[in-house]
């Protein structure tokens, strides 16, 4: 059997997880229900907190933007909001880590669980 693309596994991941992500059903800063999207409060470039619960926000368009534009008062809102995950995030993208298609994988399999 042919090893999937990495560029494959990461495309069907992102799928699910904002698909999970926007289930939650309404914008967690103004709560609409309106335009719901999956934003990530690290960049997705960093594949080690790309689909970690703690780096991503159900947002409507409108705050998405909003986080874009003020980027100071988004991360005051969200250490407020949910203290200690920017700890988490900081220490999980300075491990570095590397992900392979075998790892994306895996986290693919468990992906129901969560």
């Amino acid at each position: 059997m042919k090893k999937p693309k990495k560029s494959t596994v990461k495309n069907k991941l992102d799928k699910e997880v904002a698909a999970k992500c926007r289930s939650l059903g309404y914008c967690e800063h103004c709560l609409s229900k309106e335009n719901l999207q999956w934003c990530h409060v690290r960049s997705r470039q960093y594949l080690s907190t790309r689909w970690m619960k703690e780096n991503y926000l159900c947002l409507c368009a409108a705050s998405h933007f909003w986080m874009h534009k003020n980027p100071l008062a988004f991360a005051q809102w969200f250490e407020e909001k949910f203290p200690g995950r920017t700890a988490i995030l900081n220490k999980e993208i300075q491990k570095g880590e590397t992900w392979d298609v075998n790892r994306m994988l895996k986290l693919y399999a468990t992906l129901d669980g969560q």
